[in-house]
């Protein structure tokens, strides 16, 4: 009798921690290598500020520029899709890699139908040129799969994104400068 208890708690139990292990991810694993990144209201507010500042500054015909460290853009993004309805993240980060010229974004994303949170990463090159944001998207991560196996939901997640993008618009299409832990926009004279 024992060993049929066993065995069921074993078939049950080993599928169950295969699903946790593959698409939990590791919560511990660094966000934006060792960088802290905070969101709070002033970062989002911080952000704006620095649009608008620019968005002045191209109505008076002068160059603008402005520096966000990834603070202040993921302050801004999760306000964004928190606005959001048809996408649930939580813990959302934006960091910046200077080195490969890429935007990275990770977060909990729930699955539905189920109600479970997977972590997941979605790498690219940002785009600022049309009147919305895009993001050629170079590289999916969703918890502990394989990277060949994560990258198939690459043209699912553009959709997404480009959808939750096209919430944002772009009054002046700016030069886009990616360094660790910042962006730096910049607009010439009109």
């Amino acid at each position: 009798m024992r060993l049929i208890f066993f065995l069921l708690l074993a078939a049950i139990s080993i599928p169950v921690l295969a699903f946790l292990a593959v698409f939990s991810g590791a919560e511990s694993a660094p966000l934006c290598g060792d960088r802290p990144v905070v969101v709070s209201g002033a970062g989002a507010a911080a952000f704006q500020a620095g649009i608008t500042r620019m968005g002045a500054d191209v109505a008076r015909g002068r160059a603008a520029t402005a520096t966000f460290d990834e603070s202040q853009v993921s302050s801004s993004a999760s306000t964004l899709i928190r606005n959001t309805p048809s996408v649930d993240v939580s813990g959302l980060r934006v960091c910046f890699w200077g080195d490969a010229r890429q935007v990275e974004a990770i977060g909990a994303v729930l699955l539905s139908p189920i109600p479970w949170r997977v972590r997941l990463s979605i790498a690219g090159a940002p785009d600022l040129t049309g009147t919305h944001p895009r993001l050629a998207i170079r590289r999916v991560q969703v918890g502990n799969l394989p990277e060949r196996v994560s990258n198939l939901l690459v043209t699912p997640l553009t959709g997404v994104v480009d959808r939750a993008l096209a919430q944002v618009a772009i009054p002046f299409p700016p030069l886009v400068s990616i360094s660790d832990g910042a962006a730096t926009l910049s607009v010439g004279p009109r």
